[in-house]
């Protein structure tokens, strides 16, 4: 299986502007699945690190490969992610929660929703 194999795009509103993307939690089972799925769902660049430091920065950056508007992830399945990867899923929620509100301010509206 290779990274990016269970992200979707899916339409999250009719309105422009707003994008929701689909991350398979299933697909998850290691640190860098887990990096490299959110990554693809977020359009990070190809020298992504898949690194914590990476990703901080990257998720920073986000307005700068991602059109304005409202940008939604979807990580279905969370539970087996923290079920296999607490540590982990934890950095990810801490890491979005703490530059997110940067986005905002840059016109990307960013939402994590664990389902």
């Amino acid at each position: 299986m290779t990274i990016s194999t269970f992200v979707h795009r899916e339409p999250f509103s009719s309105r422009e502007g707003l994008d929701a993307r689909i991350v398979e939690g299933s697909a998850i089972t290691d640190k860098r699945s887990l990096l490299g799925e959110m990554a693809t769902a977020l359009d990070f660049p190809a020298y992504f690190g898949y690194n914590w430091d990476a990703f901080e920065e990257c998720l920073r950056d986000a307005p700068k490969f991602n059109a304005p508007g409202a940008l939604t992830v979807v990580l279905r399945d969370s539970e087996n992610v923290r079920r296999q990867l607490p540590e982990e899923f934890e950095m990810l929620l801490r890491i979005w929660a703490d530059t997110t509100p940067t986005s905002a301010r840059e016109g990307l509206q960013m939402h994590l929703v664990v389902a």
